[in-house]
């Protein structure tokens, strides 16, 4: 019984047991949240939401960006694409009638990942 207590609370066994507790805990989160889902909301220069605003998504290529999907925002300015597989996708909106957003790259922690963007996409008034 003693050589068994010795080995069950050793410091290197119950490192390792710490260790693989975190890999395990990682791995169920991803598997929670790998739906490839990316939201958010477009916004003019006043702050108001924006519907019928082309958003798209580009992945980073060797020479410039390459055009992975476009919607058309919702009645409330808000978009979701979903299913993407990128890891640094790139949004851009785009309205004839108030003008381009800025690139907005968005890191994510792991490829697939779901994420609501906190912060509006803002259009830019062309002058």
């Amino acid at each position: 019984m003693m050589i068994f207590r010795a080995l069950v609370f050793n410091t290197f066994t119950l490192a390792l047991l710490a260790v693989a507790a975190i890999v395990a805990s990682i791995n169920i989160y991803v598997s929670f949240h790998d739906d490839g889902i990316l939201m958010g909301i477009v916004t003019g220069p006043d702050g108001a939401p924006v519907p019928g605003v082309e958003i798209t998504v580009y992945r980073t290529a060797l020479i410039g960006l390459d055009e992975v999907e476009t919607q058309v925002t919702d009645l409330n300015g808000g978009f979701r694409f979903q299913g993407h597989d990128l890891h640094h996708p790139i949004l851009q909106a785009k309205s004839e009638t108030l003008g381009n957003s800025s690139l907005h790259r968005i890191r994510l922690l792991f490829r697939n990942q779901n994420k609501i963007l906190e912060d509006p996409i803002i259009l830019e008034v062309e002058e």
